[in-house]
């Protein structure tokens, strides 16, 4: 197992490289608690039948997981991701299947108030968003 001290240089170290691809996505929320990352999830149709849903924040404290099979949309989700640890958040992901009366159905991530991913299914049964932090470049 590596030491307190290589394990703090290996995160600098990763840290000072994504700064060189602009605003790290934990930096803290201008309008969200201090030293934390606001995460949006937002869920929408044109239709209000109940539909499953799957949210997942893999942050490394305090993961959140949110499943639901009766879920009226839109839907939409706040958290706060604290950032006491390096690298605190891994990835967003979410999933929902196109309510039965539905044409669509669309799914978007919002870091900080900027939308990191967006997608939209006007054909197929299930949409999924997913932003990973990736070391290196983005």
């Amino acid at each position: 197992m590596r030491s307190r001290k290589a394990q703090l240089g290996v995160a600098t170290v990763a840290a000072l490289t994504l700064s060189g691809c602009g605003q790290l996505p934990w930096q803290p929320a201008e309008s969200g608690a201090a030293g934390a990352t606001s995460v949006v999830v937002r869920i929408t149709s044109d239709s209000a039948s109940p539909t499953s849903i799957r949210v997942q924040l893999d942050a490394r404290e305090n993961p959140q997981l949110v499943e639901s099979d009766k879920t009226t949309l839109p839907y939409e989700q706040s958290f706060e991701v604290a950032n006491n640890v390096p690298l605190p958040l891994n990835g967003t992901r979410v999933e929902a299947k196109k309510p039965s009366k539905a044409t669509f159905v669309a799914c978007e991530i919002l870091y900080n108030g900027k939308t990191v991913s967006q997608q939209r299914s006007d054909t197929g049964s299930t949409v999924v968003c997913e932003k990973k932090i990736r070391l290196g470049p983005q």
